[in-house]
């Protein structure tokens, strides 16, 4: 499991935690107030009750008890009303069945809600002649609670949801920055080297920012400076250094690739060049004179194959040159051959040290 959804997990259910808390809460503090408003309600009815029926002190009208308890009783709100005289004799009793109605049973056994009872004495003058007895019906009470708790649950359940959608958007948001170092990372491996510009706020992703960062570029200057040093030593492996003509060991391996290993047909010449006199030259003027006319001869062969395609051309040793020239008639090859014998002619030093030219012509 990814760590976006690990986190997102965890803050979920916290927050489901945290809401189931506030919803049990909250339902009890609204259960307390209803439970207290009960209470009252059937004091003020027991109060009220005792007060009307002071007039009926000798408690022989019966009838006008009944009608007095029962204009009461009528309205619903009352799960039981009992008037008692001095001996405690029942003198009146009206009583209903605790039935509570669109109201769940689950929710009532979760949420046990007491049907709280008072009192009130029945007063002639300073005399007591009786007491009146109400217990409040807690139906209205269980579909206000559960009125309640649907208005509750649908408003912690809105807010799980934004808060769950909001704190996804954050979280991805939070952590972009671990797919970029991951797909900086992955770039490492194949030697791309890229930088992140943008650096995090979170002060824990900046410091892995920064230290990725550090980490490329020093890579990145690794690699350029073996890069470098491959380069080289390629160039010192197959180039000679005095005319950055290719060497005997270039001139070896393009043959191997481009005419050995060739599987189709392939045509060309095979051109060597070799100064006269190089060895008297260097004798009397010094080894300066014969690498200037190295120079010179291996600038001529360039000039001579300005126009051939991909012209293979080496320095074997000394005054000695050779020339691979590929997809050329023997023609064309001979054309080459003499236009180098010329220009090497028409130096001054090509005058006094001669050159010999000559090739074979190939089909493989």
């Amino acid at each position: 499991m990814t760590l976006y959804k690990q986190l997102l997990g965890y803050t979920c259910i916290m927050l489901l935690c945290l809401s189931i808390g506030l919803w049990l809460g909250e339902l009890t503090r609204t259960r307390n107030f209803l439970r207290d408003q009960l209470a009252s309600h059937a004091q003020d009815t027991a109060t009220s009750l005792g007060l009307s029926l002071s007039r009926l002190a000798d408690a022989t009208d019966i009838a006008a008890m009944e009608s007095m308890v029962s204009a009461l009783f009528d309205r619903g709100f009352y799960h039981r009303i009992q008037l008692r005289d001095l001996d405690n004799h029942l003198l009146v009793d009206r009583t209903t069945e605790i039935a509570v109605k669109g109201v769940p049973a689950w929710f009532v056994s979760l949420l046990p809600l007491e049907a709280p009872q008072a009192e009130a004495l029945i007063m002639h003058g300073w005399r007591q002649t009786g007491t009146a007895i109400v217990q409040s019906h807690p139906g209205y009470a269980y579909t206000t609670l559960w009125q309640s708790a649907l208005a509750v649950s649908l408003f912690f359940t809105g807010t799980l949801v934004v808060v769950a959608l909001v704190g996804a958007l954050g979280l991805r948001r939070l952590l972009r920055p671990l797919g970029e170092i991951e797909a900086q990372a992955v770039a490492l491996g194949d030697r791309h080297f890229h930088i992140l510009p943008t650096l995090p706020r979170t002060r824990e992703l900046r410091r892995v920012v920064i230290a990725m960062n550090r980490a490329t570029e020093r890579l990145r200057a690794m690699f350029h400076e073996q890069a470098a040093i491959a380069d080289e030593l390629m160039q010192r492996a197959y180039q000679d250094s005095l005319t950055t003509l290719g060497n005997r060991r270039f001139l070896e391996a393009q043959i191997q690739s481009k005419v050995t290993s060739k599987t189709t047909e392939c045509e060309g010449a095979f051109l060597l060049a070799q100064i006269q006199g190089l060895n008297q030259l260097n004798q009397r003027q010094g080894y300066e004179a014969g690498d200037a006319l190295i120079k010179e001869t291996a600038e001529i062969i360039r000039q001579a194959c300005n126009d051939v395609a991909e012209p293979i051309m080496a320095r074997l040793g000394g005054g000695d040159f050779a020339l691979l020239l590929l997809n050329i008639s023997p023609s064309e090859a001979q054309v080459i051959g003499d236009a180098i014998m010329e220009l090497h002619n028409l130096t001054e030093t090509g005058r006094d040290y001669g050159l010999v030219c000559g090739g074979v012509a190939f089909r493989s």
